[in-house]
């Protein structure tokens, strides 16, 4: 059994309110890792 940490606990509370209310404005999404440049794995301007 896992343990979600609160601030896990609060993302999934918000997208579950999102989901019942049809809000996507309404998730909390803190400290998020999502933008694609934390993910580039190759420098492509060096590449050729």
């Amino acid at each position: 059994m896992s343990m979600l940490y609160s601030s896990e606990n609060e993302f999934f509370q918000s997208v579950a309110a999102a989901i019942e209310k049809k809000d996507p404005s309404i998730i909390v999404n803190k400290d998020s890792n999502t933008h694609w440049k934390n993910w580039v794995e190759f420098d492509y301007e060096n590449l050729y």
